[in-house]
């Protein structure tokens, strides 16, 4: 067995004549640098805490497997970098990891914007938290699509992902994930509701006028006022009145706890 053991680096600052830097397999501890430019420089596998890089700069730099806690990294500009497996706690830092250094893999997207979605509610900046929850939702989404339809080769050659009953799963968890996009935004955006309310009661209106021997004008009619108000309609027989008001509530539920998701995190 190889032993694994981290270089410490503690209460160093960094100077603008440091060159050649790398920190990979590092643990730096309370390590300080102010208006300092990295390039090419590697944190891969690294522990970085309590750490101070205000107003830095870095290009190209690789993050892969590092985990950032109580570290500040106001004003820091990130061009270039590689956040793959990155996980990030209490740590001060803007939305530039997930704009212009998203990983290419949706599956390594969801879990950057996952770790900074739960870094950013940590710090109090729900501005943060509702960027990282829209980039991780389009990363979930575009990943459950590939999962179950696409074939390309980094989803066939997984075995998690090939074979009749694997790919049937994901497209399960596929179209589940995207009829809830659809009805609600997934919780993130309530005023999708205003639409999609009035296309479930005219669905259930030509249901019900299909099924029936009631004229269309009355099925729009008596769908709308049992979904309004509930109850039981006199024109309507008791299981399409049952249907309607379960689907009410159903509506009525989503739409509340879509408001409060939203208002928690202002």
């Amino acid at each position: 067995m190889k032993i694994h053991k981290k270089q410490r680096i503690k209460e160093k600052e960094i100077q603008q004549d440091d060159e050649s830097l790398n920190f990979e397999r590092c643990e730096l501890i309370r390590v300080y640098a102010v208006d300092f430019s990295f390039e090419n420089v590697s944190f891969k596998q690294s522990i970085i805490n309590e750490c101070y890089f205000r107003n830095c700069q870095f290009k190209n730099c690789d993050f892969t497997g590092a985990k950032i806690s109580d570290t500040n990294f106001q004003g820091a500009e990130f061009l270039g970098c590689n956040f793959m497996y990155t996980s990030f706690d209490r740590t001060q830092i803007g939305m530039g990891p997930l704009k212009r250094n998203l990983p290419i893999q949706d599956n390594l997207k969801m879990y950057l914007a996952k770790s900074l979605r739960m870094n950013y509610a940590s710090i109090g900046d729900y501005e943060g938290v509702n960027f990282a929850i829209k980039v991780e939702l389009e990363a979930t989404w575009s990943h459950l699509f590939k999962a179950a339809f696409s074939r390309e080769q980094y989803y066939r050659d997984k075995s998690e992902y090939n074979g009749f009953w694997n790919r049937s799963w994901y497209v399960i968890k596929c179209l589940n994930f995207g009829l809830f996009r659809l009805i609600w935004g997934n919780g993130e955006i309530p005023s999708l509701m205003f639409l999609s309310i009035p296309c479930l009661v005219f669905v259930m209106s030509l249901l019900i006028f299909l099924s029936s021997d009631i004229s269309f004008h009355d099925s729009i009619r008596e769908t709308f006022s049992v979904f309004c108000v509930g109850g039981k309609s006199a024109k309507l027989s008791l299981l399409s009145s049952s249907v309607i008001n379960i689907a009410r509530y159903i509506a009525m539920g989503l739409f509340v706890s879509s408001l409060v998701r939203r208002l928690s995190r202002r």
